[in-house]
């Protein structure tokens, strides 16, 4: 078996399954676990699915893992920008908008480069760094603490910029949202962050 197939098995077993070990995909797919635990690494790198202590669960069964944002960056890539431009559509010249941190909402602003007289306030070091080379796109960068490997800004330094803030419109990120408990975070730092986010919109 080539090794992108086997690859490609792993994670069909693990979408399906929710979850598998080391050693029960070593022993189905007759490799040793050195090599499963290398495959794993690498499906992780790829977005396809979560790390866990001695194996591996879906990125949908998932609740207490956050991927790196270059990770998240990669999964429903196009699904991301389709709602990028129709959420940026929403988006009129003259205003002022809030980006939540994310890899959806960075590509919102991929598609608010070219607009007029624009504010968008952000705690996305990456979007900040996107429309910064924007002439007529005014970018206020939310201070606080840096994620690492996320490329987000929270803490106290963030809420209490954020609480000065009123804007046009908010756009915010989740990892989940659920009819019974609303949107979800796996991050708690980052819980007050959307809280307010919301009030500022």
């Amino acid at each position: 078996m080539l090794v992108e197939e086997r690859r490609a098995k792993i994670a069909r077993i693990v979408e399906e399954q929710g979850s598998a070990t080391v050693a029960d995909l070593s022993g189905l797919l007759d490799v040793s676990s050195m090599t499963i635990r290398r495959d794993l690494t690498y499906l992780a790198d790829q977005g396809r699915l979560v790390r866990s202590h001695g194996g591996a669960v879906s990125v949908r069964q998932s609740t207490t893992s956050e991927m790196r944002y270059d990770a998240k960056a990669r999964l429903n890539l196009q699904e991301k920008r389709c709602i990028g431009a129709l959420a940026a559509k929403l988006v009129h010249d003259g205003e002022t908008v809030l980006l939540d941190s994310g890899s959806t909402t960075y590509h919102i602003a991929a598609n608010l480069k070219d607009r007029q007289n624009l504010t968008v306030v952000t705690n996305d070091i990456k979007i900040a760094s996107l429309l910064c080379s924007s002439p007529k796109v005014n970018v206020l960068l939310v201070g606080g603490m840096v994620r690492p490997g996320i490329f987000s800004t929270t803490g106290p330094y963030a809420l209490e910029m954020l609480s000065q803030l009123s804007v046009d419109k908010t756009f915010l990120a989740a990892d989940a949202v659920s009819l019974t408990r609303g949107v979800t975070n796996t991050n708690p730092d980052e819980a007050p962050i959307k809280r307010r986010m919301l009030v500022a919109g």
